[in-house]
C-alpha cells in the first residue's frame, strides 16, 4: 500500500486547533504555582515517589520542546513535537491523580477517562474545563467562558472572533476520532457493528478534554501520518507551530501541576522542582523548570 503524500489541509486544521487553545490561554492567564499552600492530605512515601517520578518527566518533556524551539530546529523535527508535548502532558495528569490519592490507569486511554471527570468548572478553570459529550453532531461543548461561534471551516483563518469556535471544534473532531477509533476495535474481523453501536458509543464515551486531543495529535504522530505535521507551507509557520504547541502543552502542565500543588503543599513541590533544576544546572527564572522554581519560591 502506497502512503499518501503529507497533507498541507491537515497541517493547517492542527495549526488552527493549536493557535485557537493558544489563544485561549493566553486570555485566561496561564496560572502561577501557588507559592504558600498548605498540603491537605498525607502522602505515603511510594506515592509520594510517583508523583515526582511524573513530574520529572513532565519537565523533562517540557525541557526537550523548549531546547528543540531555542535551537530553531522545530521545522525540521516537528513530526517529534506532538509526542513530547503529549507526553509532558500526561505525565503531570499522572502527578495530579496521585496527588488526590488516586491510582492512575495502567493506559492512557483510562487516565484521560480519569482526569475527564475534573474538567468542570469547580476543579479546573476555563477552558481546561471544556469538554464535548454525546454526539459530535450535537455541538455540545460545555465549560468555556463564552458562547461558541462555529467557524465555517477547518481551514478558515484562526481570529479573536472564531478562536473559540475552533477550540470547541477541536474537541468535536477529536471526539468523532475517538469515536471512530473505538468503534473500529469493537468491529475486529468483523465487517459490522451491531446495530445502535455507534449511538451507544456517543453516549457512553467519557467526555472529550484538550487532554484528548493532545492524545489524537500524539496518535497521529505515532501510527497515522506523521508527516502532516511537516507539510508547512514555510518554515516559518512550522516554527510557529511548534512553539504554539509548547505555549498550549506547558499552561496545561501548569494548571494541573497547581491543582496537584494545593493538595501536596508549595513546600514539598519547591523542593521537588529545585532538587531537579539544580541537579540538570537550570537556573531560578530560566525555561519552563527554572520558572516554576521561581514561582514557588518567591512570595507574591
Amino acid at each position: 500500500m502506497t502512503a499518501r503524500p503529507p497533507s498541507p489541509e491537515a497541517f493547517r486544521t492542527y495549526r488552527n486547533y493549536v493557535d485557537a487553545w493558544r489563544y485561549l490561554v493566553d486570555s485566561a492567564g496561564i496560572p502561577l504555582i501557588p507559592p504558600a499552600a498548605q498540603p491537605q492530605l498525607q502522602l505515603d512515601p511510594q506515592k509520594e515517589e510517583e508523583i515526582l517520578r511524573s513530574l520529572q518527566r513532565c519537565w523533562g518533556n517540557l525541557r526537550a520542546l523548549n531546547i528543540l524551539n531555542a535551537n530553531l530546529l522545530a521545522a525540521e523535527v516537528l513530526a517529534v513535537h506532538p509526542p513530547i508535548a503529549y507526553y509532558a502532558v500526561y505525565n503531570a495528569v499522572r502527578a495530579f491523580l496521585l496527588a488526590r490519592n488516586m491510582q492512575p490507569s495502567s493506559n492512557h486511554e483510562g487516565v484521560l477517562r480519569q482526569v475527564s471527570q475534573f474538567c468542570q468548572p469547580n476543579h479546573l478553570p476555563s477552558p481546561w474545563s471544556a469538554r464535548c459529550t454525546g454526539s459530535p453532531d450535537d455541538n455540545q461543548v460545555d465549560g468555556l467562558a463564552q458562547a461558541v461561534t462555529w467557524p465555517t471551516s477547518n481551514l478558515t483563518s484562526v481570529t479573536p472572533g472564531n478562536a473559540i469556535g475552533f477550540a470547541a471544534l477541536a474537541l468535536k473532531t477529536t471526539r468523532r476520532k475517538a469515536i471512530d477509533h473505538s468503534l473500529d476495535r469493537q468491529r475486529g474481523q468483523n465487517s459490522r457493528l451491531p446495530n445502535g453501536a455507534r449511538a451507544n458509543k456517543e453516549q457512553t464515551l467519557p467526555p472529550t478534554t484538550v487532554f484528548d486531543m493532545f492524545y489524537r495529535f500524539r496518535r497521529v504522530a505515532h501510527y497515522g501520518s506523521a508527516d502532516d505535521f511537516t507539510a508547512f507551507s514555510t518554515e516559518g509557520e512550522g516554527i510557529r507551530f511548534a512553539h504554539t504547541l509548547f505555549r498550549v502543552a506547558d499552561a496545561t502542565c501548569r494548571v494541573v501541576e497547581k491543582a496537584a500543588v494545593e493538595r501536596v503543599g508549595s513546600d514539598r513541590f519547591e523542593e521537588w522542582v529545585s532538587d531537579y533544576a539544580q541537579a540538570q544546572a537550570i537556573g531560578a527564572g530560566v525555561g519552563p523548570v527554572g520558572e516554576r522554581w521561581l514561582e514557588v519560591s518567591v512570595p507574591f
